[in-house]
């Protein structure tokens, strides 16, 4: 009777045992499905705000164009900034930036320019120069615009927005035979829009006479006596970095006779306003050395005013009576340079510029 009553007891006890740890089980259950229940009201709770706060935020700012851009532009005062909305009220227009409150993001421009900031209208910035702070020529600038300028509405860039444009670079303007020093020694006037250094002038350019080969043939660069031009750079110390707008320029050496010659830059030509180099390949001006000198013949007019000429290797006998010389109907032919020394007065030009008549 006692060992049944000791199963009994046991048996209770078990029956206990299991029951708690049944209600435990059940308790953590509860608190996980409780922590669940929680976290995913929270996240829906997020997504929710997050999609209120992007309903609720106004589309992003964007600049439409900068002006101005590319290569080549000219070194001028102004510089515009143009927003695709309306960034301040009516009554910020044509006033300094400071009054606005809602300029907050600085624009960086390299190299750094002395702008005086305008509001040109109600979405157009605008960076204005002064005489003395216009741009430099031969010059890239970087203009980074930063998050911060604001619309009416809170709107504001993005990123950062990038641009760049470069000012006029070095190049000629105008090349023009000033005189001939020699049948093989032209001397050739240049002109370039901006000031060059004499040292550029003679590395960059050259003249090369054409043949089955075009071997390039050194200049000399001086300045033009005839130009009252006050010369930039420190020429006292260093010729070489004299910088001109205008210089002469002739072959290092006579150049071969009876030669079609080339007058040729190459890019590299330096600027004494701004670090940006010349650019041009290109022939600068096609031109021939003078034939060597040679007697061609007589040339006469008869009285009808028929011009007739008589080679030296074939003489001719004429019928019809000529005009006289003072009434310029009679002179010698001959091909070459004509000296500066020689007397001019009964020279004219023929055959292209090259053959004489005297």
């Amino acid at each position: 009777m006692a060992t049944n009553d000791l199963l009994m007891i046991e048996s209770k006890q078990l029956s206990l045992t299991k029951l708690n740890l049944e209600r435990k089980i059940m308790g953590h259950s509860s608190i996980f499905l409780k922590v669940c229940f929680a976290a995913l009201a929270l996240l829906l709770i997020v997504i929710i705000g997050d999609a209120w706060s992007l309903a609720a935020a106004p589309p992003p700012l964007h600049i439409t164009h900068i002006t101005p851009s590319g290569t080549d532009v000219p070194a001028g005062r102004q510089i515009v900034f143009q927003f695709d909305k309306p960034v301040v009220p009516i009554g910020c227009m044509a006033r300094q930036v400071s009054a606005c409150s809602n300029f907050l993001g600085p624009i960086v421009i390299t190299p750094s320019l002395k702008c005086q900031w305008r509001w040109l209208n109600t979405g157009t910035l605008a960076c204005q120069l002064d005489e003395k702070s216009a741009m430099s020529p031969a010059t890239c600038y970087t203009i980074v615009v930063n998050p911060g300028i604001k619309t009416l509405d809170g709107a504001t860039l993005e990123k950062a927005v990038r641009h760049n444009f470069t000012t006029e670079r070095p190049q000629i303007q105008n090349a023009w035979f000033k005189t001939w020093r020699g049948p093989g020694v032209p001397v050739i006037r240049l002109t370039f829009n901006q000031p060059v250094f004499k040292n550029s002038v003679a590395e960059h350019i050259f003249m090369a006479a054409k043949g089955k080969t075009e071997k390039r043939m050194d200049i000399t660069v001086e300045p033009d006596p005839d130009i009252k031009e006050e010369p930039l750079g420190d020429a006292s110390t260093d010729p070489e970095r004299e910088a001109r707008r205008v210089w002469l320029v002739s072959p290092s050496k006579e150049l071969p006779l009876n030669t079609r010659v080339a007058l040729r830059v190459n890019p590299g030509l330096a600027s004494f306003l701004g670090p940006e180099r010349g650019i041009e390949k290109r022939v600068i001006a096609s031109f021939s050395t003078f034939p060597p000198f040679a007697f061609e013949g007589i040339e006469c007019t008869d009285n009808n005013g028929k011009t007739l000429h008589i080679a030296p290797d074939r003489p001719e006998s004429f019928k019809k009576p000529m005009q006289s010389l003072e009434a310029g109907g009679t002179g010698l032919l001959i091909t070459g340079h004509r000296g500066r020394n020689q007397e001019k007065r009964h020279l004219h030009s023929g055959s292209g510029g090259r053959s004489h008549r005297l």
